[in-house]
């Protein structure tokens, strides 16, 4: 990764020993031609998202999740969070696991 990006660049978060800054050159088209939507008719499970305006692709989000038929599903904005802050931050970190952990023993 590139830029001013503080977790893979910070080595008490991503930037550790164990990950190689580096990418498959030869999966640059997929990852960028690469369209989710036409999918999202097709997902029959219920269905959580937890995502924050601040993450990746908000209106991404929001458009997969309005094409997607199941009744059974629930979209959580978490604002108060970064991207990166769910890989790592433990308060992001256990309110997904408490939502996530919810979800299942409703679902299941």
């Amino acid at each position: 990764m590139y830029g001013d990006i503080d977790y893979y660049q910070n080595p008490e978060r991503g930037a550790i020993p164990e990950w190689d800054n580096r990418f498959a050159v030869a999966t640059w088209a997929e990852w960028l031609t690469f369209n989710p939507m036409e999918k999202a008719n097709q997902v029959e499970v219920p269905t959580l998202f937890i995502h924050s305006e601040n993450a990746a692709i908000p209106d991404g989000a929001r458009q997969f999740f309005s094409e997607i038929p199941t009744e059974q599903k629930q979209i959580v904005w978490m604002n108060d969070y970064q991207q990166f802050d769910f890989y790592d931050q433990t308060e992001a970190m256990d309110k997904s696991i408490a939502l996530v952990t919810n979800h299942l023993n409703e679902a299941l």
